[in-house]
């Protein structure tokens, strides 16, 4: 009997909480899937490996159709029929971060063009991306197109909460790296004495109650596919301040939904501050939880993923 798999590094259920991971987990709800990750054969293990192992114990057949996180598809007979999926901006990565071995930078960025082209161009693949911007990378740098499906949220998990302001306002941020603006986060508190910003730490389940803590969120990143992070909190109703980067980019920058600066000025951290402050006077005239529900909520993801599989086994 065929079924539905999803091949990615890692699984969320051991405890990582990526938004690939996340995304696998959401897939599960609108199809059904059976998910795989390097866990099945062993940590550190290309996907080569990964997928011979799958096949050769009959875990994967060509009968199944297989979602991959984009590079996973690599190692999979051409017999199979793959989706792979682009979640982030991979390549734009090298281009935009700065690396003081320039020769290493090059090489290694070659390097990952060519795999992740060869993952997405596989015979028998119909690629997916999880936001315009994915599909642009996708054109850009493979020559490849793609379907652009939207991620979702649970909108009855992360949902609007009853605000005390009596306290400080709690900006949260999920920056976890320097793509991400962590380094920023330090300098900015020291200009916004009458804020509080927090790292929103939550270990998985934890995250919609965490979210319900603050009262602003705050996304600094230089690049992004589609963020999870960025959909909870608006799921959420916190008002939002976020880079022009991934599903943001396709946004007007007068749009009532979140406010958006642009990334090349992220870190001119008192530019960010008084946007901030503006910000935070005229955040009731924005309204995020309403674009999740029309564009981004669960039922939607469901609905589109449904669909397009339907096309791709009747194709």
């Amino acid at each position: 009997m065929s079924k539905i798999i999803h091949i990615s590094q890692n699984k969320r259920s051991l405890g990582n909480s990526g938004g690939v991971e996340k995304f696998a987990t959401y897939l599960d709800q609108a199809l059904g899937v059976t998910i795989y990750s390097s866990d099945d054969y062993k940590a550190g293990c290309r996907p080569e490996e990964l997928n011979k192992h799958l096949i050769s114990k009959g875990m994967v057949t060509k009968d199944d159709l297989v979602v991959t996180d984009g590079y996973w598809n690599l190692g999979l007979p051409d017999e199979i029929r793959t989706i792979p999926v682009c979640h982030g901006t991979y390549a734009a990565n090298y281009l935009k971060e700065s690396c003081n071995v320039f020769n290493e930078l090059i090489i290694g960025f070659r390097k990952s063009v060519k795999d992740q082209r060869k993952a997405f161009s596989k015979i028998n693949s119909t690629p997916v991306s999880v936001s315009e911007s994915a599909r642009r990378e996708l054109r850009k740098f493979y020559d490849i197109d793609s379907k652009v499906i939207l991620n979702g949220v649970d909108c009855d998990l992360y949902r609007p909460s009853e605000k005390d302001l009596t306290h400080k306002p709690i900006i949260l941020h999920a920056a976890t790296n320097a793509k991400k603006g962590k380094h920023l986060m330090g300098g900015l508190q020291e200009l916004l004495p009458d804020f509080q910003i927090e790292f929103l730490e939550a270990k998985i389940g934890e995250e919609p109650d965490k979210f319900k803590r603050g009262d602003m969120f705050l996304h600094l990143a230089t690049n992004e596919g589609n963020s999870y992070a960025c959909l909870e909190a608006m799921s959420t109703g916190l008002p939002c301040l976020l880079t022009n980067v991934g599903l943001f980019e396709d946004f007007p920058i007068d749009n009532h939904f979140v406010k958006l600066i642009d990334y090349k000025k992220r870190d001119n951290i008192a530019f960010v501050a008084n946007e901030i402050k503006s910000f935070w006077k005229k955040r009731l005239n924005y309204y995020p939880r309403k674009w999740i529900m029309e564009n981004a909520s669960l039922e939607i993801f469901k609905k589109n993923w449904q669909n397009f599989i339907k096309q791709v086994q009747n194709s």
